[in-house]
């Protein structure tokens, strides 16, 4: 039987699988993920969700276990926003939108243990 383990530490991801009624485990990933840079906000999110299975995966390299990691950063103008650290930040961030467009962007990746397959 295959196992679902969820590589994060959000809140959110974990009540949106929970609400498909799926039986997952969390596991919270090892990667620093503010050391990953990238030149766009899309490659940003892909590499993050990548870092954030292999950082667990040798947990399950034995098992039957598909791995979901996930990110999701806001792109004003083609600068890459990251999560507010402070009030202040919250601050920062709501002034930049004023008058400008933004995207979220979000890409999960997964990984299938058993026939080392990955999907982005």
């Amino acid at each position: 039987m295959y196992k679902l383990v969820l590589a994060s530490s959000s809140p959110n991801r974990k009540a949106l699988l929970s609400s498909l009624n799926l039986k997952f485990k969390i596991h919270l990933p090892t990667c620093d993920e503010e050391k990953i840079i990238c030149e766009s906000s899309l490659d940003l999110t892909k590499k993050r969700a990548i870092a954030k299975i292999e950082s667990i995966a040798m947990c399950y390299q034995n098992e039957k276990v598909d791995l979901i990691g996930s990110d999701t950063v806001i792109d004003v103008n083609g600068k890459t926003i990251g999560k507010p650290k402070t009030e202040e930040d919250v601050k920062k961030i709501f002034s930049l939108y004023s008058g400008n467009f933004h995207s979220v962007i979000s890409s999960i990746a997964c990984l299938n243990t058993y026939i080392k397959d990955m999907f982005l």
